[in-house]
């Protein structure tokens, strides 16, 4: 029986994770008591601790088997299953809005989150899958045959809040696997679902 040989970047990922795993645990979510009703107060308002969010952006592209800068747009859910964070999300990308080459959706682990009033941010490490078309020449791409490659993603998202669950900040991000590699920057808006309602006798008073 043949066995498929593995790429020489495909060899280094699979390296570069199983050295990473120990790592990441040391920066993984500390709290050994969950409580999924735990709140924090802020301007009157109670917000849960545990919390999911959504973040959508977009931003300049380095694409290695492109020599143009592209443009690449992001759409990220992040839930959580107790105290532990994970993603699913998506991006895609262009040589120009329009004109889409590159599509993507991953799969990660936030293996660090830190919330507070102030800010929100998170380190993510992931799998991704990656389809496309191979670039030829400038503003050319071949589109009998399409590529599909799974591959490893990482982001640093780092956002300032204007609201405790509303907020911009920037995202950087790589998509990395043995075809090509996607480097690039992102402006994201961030929402939160953290929001419960008002502290009991802080509410608003209704005027008729």
């Amino acid at each position: 029986m043949m066995m498929m040989k593995a790429s020489p970047v495909i060899r280094l990922l699979f390296a570069a994770a199983m050295l990473l795993a120990p790592a990441l645990s040391l920066f993984a979510q500390n709290d050994t008591v969950y409580n999924a009703k735990k709140e924090v107060v802020f301007k009157d308002k109670r917000f849960r601790v545990y919390n999911n969010w959504i973040s959508a952006g977009a931003g300049p592209a380095w694409h290695s088997d492109n020599p143009r800068t592209q443009l690449a747009f992001g759409l990220n859910f992040n839930f959580h299953l107790k105290q532990y964070y994970f993603r699913v999300g998506g991006m895609f990308s262009g040589d120009r809005f329009g004109n889409w080459n590159n599509y993507h959706g991953h799969l990660g682990y936030i293996f660090k989150r830190r919330e507070n009033e102030k800010m929100n941010r998170s380190y993510l490490a992931g799998i991704s899958y990656s389809t496309g078309y191979r670039f030829i020449y400038a503003g050319h791409y071949d589109g009998q045959n399409p590529y599909r490659k799974a591959g490893l993603y990482l982001e640093y998202q780092y956002i300032r809040k204007l609201n405790y669950d509303f907020g911009v900040g920037t995202a950087f991000f790589a998509d990395i696997n043995d075809l090509n590699q996607i480097i690039g920057v992102r402006v994201d808006v961030f929402f939160s679902g953290a929001y419960r309602g008002y502290v009991r006798g802080k509410e608003p008073v209704k005027r008729n």
